[in-house]
C-alpha cells in the first residue's frame, strides 16, 4: 500500500511531462535558432534606431489560432506625442502593444519606423528603444541601484545619472529615508515598496537607459487615485521629450494625450 502515493506521483510526473512536451519543444526550438534580438555591443548599450518622424501601422493584422485579434489596423504615430488607447478588457489592446514593442509579429501588413519598414531582420531596433510599464511589477529581489539601471555590472552604473533621474521622478527623498540608500534592498515583487514608488522606479529604468517610446499598459490600475495622479503629472511632463503611449480601460486617464483610439474587437477608431 505504501507504494501507492508513491506510483501516483510518478504517475502525474509522467502526465506532466507529456503535457508540457510541446512547449518544451517549441521553445527549445526558438533558443536553437540563431539570435537576431543580439545586437549589442560589450558595455551593454543596445543597438536602437531614433524615431525621427513617426511609427507607422499599414493594415496590421493578428491571428491565432485562426481568430483575428486585431484587423486591418492603419496609425500613424508622430515622434514626441502622447497617444492614448482605451477599450475593454479583451478588446486587442495587449496585442497591439505587443506588436509596438517587437514582442509579437504581425500576421499581415505592415510596421514602419519612419521610412524603415520594419521584420524579422531589424525589429530590435524599435525593441531596443522601447520600454513598457505595466501594473504588474518588473522589479526584481536586488538593490535600489540595481533595478534602476538593470543587467549592468556595478561597475559601470553611471550613479550620477541615477541620482539625477531619482530626483526628476521624486523618489530621491523616499530613497534617502533609508539608511542604506541606493543600496536599499527590494524584497521580491516589490512589497516592501508602495504601488507608486514601484512604478517610478520602473519609469526611472526606462529613463536610464534613455528608450524613445514609453508604453503604459494599465499602468496604474492597482494605485490608489493620489497615487495615480502623480504618474501621470509625470508622465505629462516629458510632453515633447518622449513618444508615450498610455493604455487604459479609463478614458479619465487619457487627459493629457494629443490623440486618443478607441480599441474594440481588434478594430482601432479614432476618438472624437
Amino acid at each position: 500500500m505504501r507504494i501507492m502515493p508513491l506510483s501516483t506521483k510518478i504517475m502525474t510526473a509522467v502526465q506532466n511531462l507529456k503535457f508540457f512536451r510541446r512547449s518544451y519543444e517549441s521553445i527549445n526550438k526558438e533558443l536553437e535558432k540563431p539570435s537576431q534580438d543580439q545586437h549589442y555591443n560589450e558595455d551593454f548599450s543596445y543597438e536602437k534606431q531614433n524615431l525621427k518622424n513617426f511609427l507607422k501601422f499599414q493594415d496590421i493584422s493578428f491571428s491565432y489560432n485562426k481568430t483575428d485579434l486585431i484587423k486591418k489596423i492603419n496609425i500613424e504615430i508622430k515622434n514626441k506625442s502622447i497617444v492614448g488607447i482605451y477599450g475593454e478588457s479583451g478588446s486587442g489592446k495587449s496585442t497591439f502593444l505587443s506588436i509596438i514593442a517587437g514582442l509579437l509579429e504581425p500576421t499581415s501588413g505592415k510596421l514602419y519606423l519612419d521610412d524603415l519598414l520594419l521584420d524579422q531582420s531589424n525589429k530590435y531596433l524599435l525593441k531596443n528603444n522601447t520600454s513598457i510599464i505595466s501594473q504588474n511589477s518588473n522589479i526584481i529581489n536586488d538593490t535600489i541601484m540595481n533595478n534602476i539601471a538593470f543587467g549592468q555590472p556595478e561597475d559601470d552604473i553611471d550613479k550620477e545619472k541615477v541620482i539625477k533621474i531619482s530626483k526628476l521622478l521624486n523618489i530621491y527623498d523616499f530613497i534617502n529615508l533609508n539608511e542604506q540608500k541606493y543600496n536599499y534592498v527590494i524584497t521580491e515583487m516589490g512589497k516592501n515598496l508602495s504601488g507608486g514608488q514601484r512604478q517610478r522606479i520602473e519609469l526611472a529604468r526606462a529613463l536610464y537607459f534613455d528608450r524613445e517610446i514609453l508604453i503604459l499598459d494599465e499602468a496604474t490600475n492597482s494605485l490608489d487615485k493620489e497615487s495615480e495622479e502623480l504618474i501621470f503629472e509625470t508622465i505629462s511632463s516629458f510632453k515633447g521629450q518622449k513618444t508615450i503611449i498610455i493604455v487604459s480601460h479609463d478614458i479619465d486617464n487619457l487627459k493629457i494625450c494629443d490623440e486618443k483610439y478607441f480599441i474594440k474587437n481588434g478594430q482601432l477608431i479614432k476618438a472624437n
